[in-house]
């Protein structure tokens, strides 16, 4: 891109080294509310990131507009003002060939604003269809990115990546008459074709039906059954864990364990894999121009490494992993994830068919969870399953426990994998746990 090349120059002409990313985004919204479309938009925005560094130290700063006075004026900026210390053994990468794994919907062209329409009116439908006691469907929302980056440095490193991704998200709320219950419901791909609008609704809609009448069970132990989206909210509090950057700080429970440690059950496999094909999470290479890997974080619950930025990688004599990822051009480069997932085990079908415990539907409090002790109190409500029977609804209940723990208590782990954004999980069945009721 012509504006990164400008960037460059301009920190050569300074006798500097440094790097630009940029990003350009086309943005889609359906809104849909009581059969009607409520909203319609469509945004564009750029964006480009110029890091310079002097005398072992970096400065950064940002431009929204496609100029070039605009490009050299970041830069300076940016070097007026590097001062953030720490990175005088920060070396950047020079070019590497990296192929971008395929992210793009080779079908987007061909989607029209009234496709888009139709499929937000066709969830909406599906959860009045399924649900027998839904009052309100809310907010039905279907939304598309188009996103383009590019990154380039002073070492000769330079990539591009094109990116789509739909994500479609409704609500429902249902009433016995006594009380009213609620339930959100959202999926996601790289392919529109993906979204099945269908499947989306008689979930929200069952949901919110099935969670009526609930209330607390006795105290005990339980095993708890996390369907996906459950399994995938853990999985956020669990992924910066690994990050070597909060290693460094002492801010994760692993912080005192070596590669090869047993940290989970045996049949518990974590991956984090840029290189996936049509996911949220995939790159060529990452934020910083390291080129994006698979790499396997948990085998066998045995834990294999940490992921690694360009700065951790050098305190702790790594090399980088490919895991210096931007949560946009207005943000520097850290520690993150690709695509985070835990590796798909055995049927679901028999688990539930023959399993006994708690299904949980939504875990409340997860950012309570203490990264260094691992120690977590989560309000939970799901329901009762007993023989592969759902007995009841449950609600106002808490499970307390330790991430640790619950790592090594994973007892199943199904095949149904299913991806929000760039978390990943099939269900998984969490052993002997305590939850507190009544």
């Amino acid at each position: 891109m012509e504006i990164l090349k400008t960037v460059l120059a301009e920190i050569n002409a300074l006798g500097l080294k440094g790097d630009a990313y940029c990003e350009e985004n086309l943005k889609n919204e359906t809104m849909v509310n009581d059969g009607e479309i409520d909203q319609i938009r469509q945004s564009d925005s750029f964006g480009c990131a110029v890091r310079v560094f002097k005398n072992g130290k970096m400065g950064f700063s940002y431009f929204t507009a496609k100029d070039n006075i605009e490009a050299k004026n970041a830069v300076k900026k940016a070097a007026d003002t590097a001062l953030i210390e720490g990175y005088e053994k920060y070396v950047l990468p020079s070019f590497c060939k990296c192929t971008p794994p395929d992210t793009v919907d080779p079908d987007y062209n061909n989607i029209t604003s009234k496709i888009r329409q139709d499929k937000a009116l066709e969830t909406e439908a599906a959860v009045k269809k399924y649900g027998k006691k839904v009052m309100f469907v809310r907010d039905t929302n279907l939304t598309d990115v188009k996103s383009t980056s590019h990154y380039m440095n002073t070492q000769g490193a330079a990539s591009s990546a094109d990116k789509t991704y739909f994500y479609c998200f409704t609500s429902a709320i249902s009433s016995d008459g006594a009380a009213q219950e609620a339930s959100e419901v959202m999926t996601g791909s790289c392919i529109f074709n993906d979204i099945n609008a269908e499947a989306l609704g008689r979930e929200a809609a069952q949901k919110a039906d099935m969670l009526l009448g609930g209330g607390a069970l006795k105290t005990g132990r339980y095993d708890l059954i996390l369907p996906p989206q459950a399994a995938v909210d853990f999985l956020q509090i669990l992924a910066p864990l690994f990050y070597a950057s909060n290693i460094r700080k002492g801010k994760s429970l692993f912080g005192s364990n070596k590669e090869g440690d047993t940290v989970a059950s045996s049949i518990l496999n974590i991956n984090d894999d840029a290189l996936l094909a049509f996911r949220a999470g995939s790159f060529g290479t990452d934020g910083e121009g390291t080129a994006g890997k698979n790499k396997m974080l948990i085998k066998h619950g045995r834990l294999m490494e940490f992921l690694y930025d360009i700065a951790s990688a050098d305190y702790f004599k790594k090399a980088p992993g490919g895991n210096g990822v931007r949560g946009s051009f207005k943000t520097l480069p850290e520690c993150g994830v690709s695509n985070f997932y835990i590796v798909p085990g055995d049927s679901r079908k028999d688990i539930i068919m023959k399993g006994s415990g708690l299904i949980i539907n939504s875990l409340m409090g997860l950012h309570t969870a203490d990264p260094v002790s691992g120690n977590f109190s989560l309000g939970l409500n799901g329901w009762l399953l007993e023989k592969g029977v759902i007995k009841q609804a449950v609600k106002e209940m808490l499970v307390t426990g330790n991430i640790k723990d619950v790592l090594m208590n994973v007892k199943d782990v199904c095949e149904d994998t299913v991806f929000y954004f760039n978390y990943g999980s099939p269900t998984i069945v969490i052993g002997d746990m305590t939850a507190a009721g009544r």
